[in-house]
């Protein structure tokens, strides 16, 4: 892998993380969350049994991020984020490997602790106090299991659980990155400006995982650059004029995606301009009467 950026070894960072996975309450989980409660543990953990291929170095993010900045990102820390790792190319920090190396660097570097890994979503306590609560006596083998998979899904995604969407959602570093690009290539296409789109992108976790989901998914309509800027720079105008409008809701973004999805059968949307596809949707799917 010779010019590539650094990343973990495929195979081995899959072979690792099955490993831990492969029963719920095993020795095996309890050492991983041990070594998870202390940043050298758990570098000697990963790297112990993970080599590093690739040769080209990964930039390092040199900001301190407290746990709640590093599990829920706000926006211009995702773009700061962003910015450090702008030159990696889509092609690797779609790999759960990529996102892998990127959050040892960072605990390498001192800019996030490793219990970070361990916070939960909605969870009142920190990750090391969700640590110690999950191999506490009243710890059952299941909250041990649902710890050790919030490890790996923030260190770089889980594609054993959450499929090939989870590097773009469930790691901080990953879903950073995706988000702060569309932002700003629909910036780049729309003109319109990127605090506005990300507004959109960051309306919350679930509609971006749904929008995003819709983007990755084989033979989305999404797929297409265009198409995928000009709705969400109509969403996005939407949400600035009205942001409780119910044409922002997960069930009218799938709605919306079904009927760009049957346009296109018989419409090769991406043939026309940026402007011409969005007066489309506007006039034929946004707001057209059911």
């Amino acid at each position: 892998m010779i010019n590539v950026y650094k990343q973990l070894d495929r195979e081995q960072y899959s072979r690792l993380r099955k490993s831990l996975l492969n029963r719920k309450g095993s020795a095996r989980q309890r050492e991983f969350l041990n070594a998870t409660k202390s940043d050298k543990d758990f570098l000697e953990f990963v790297r112990g049994e993970v080599d590093t291929v690739g040769s080209k170095e990964i930039p390092v993010f040199n900001e301190k991020l407290t746990e709640h900045e590093y599990k829920d990102p706000p926006e211009d820390t995702e773009d700061n984020l962003y910015t450090s790792w702008k030159k990696i190319p889509p092609e690797a920090a779609c790999r759960v490997s990529f996102w892998g190396e990127v959050t040892l660097k960072q605990i390498e570097n001192e800019s996030i602790n490793a219990y970070y890994l361990a916070a939960n979503g909605g969870a009142l306590s920190g990750g090391k106090e969700r640590i110690d609560k999950s191999l506490s006596p009243q710890g059952s083998e299941r909250d041990i299991d649902a710890c050790v998979r919030t490890v790996l899904r923030r260190m770089s995604g889980l594609p054993e659980a959450r499929g090939n969407r989870s590097p773009y959602v469930d790691c901080p570093f990953g879903r950073a990155w995706w988000r702060s690009r569309l932002s700003e290539e629909v910036e780049t296409a729309s003109k319109m400006p990127r605090k506005k789109i990300g507004k959109l992108l960051h309306l919350s976790q679930t509609y971006w995982e749904s929008l995003v989901t819709l983007v990755v998914s084989r033979n989305s309509i999404l797929g297409d650059n265009k198409v995928r800027y000009a709705l969400i720079w109509c969403l996005a105008e939407i949400l600035e004029k009205n942001p409780n409008s119910k044409l922002l809701s997960l069930a009218s973004l799938n709605d919306f995606c079904r009927s760009l999805g049957v346009r296109c059968a018989w419409q090769e949307l991406g043939i026309l301009g940026l402007t011409d596809i969005k007066k489309l949707i506007e006039d034929e799917i946004l707001f057209h009467p059911k």
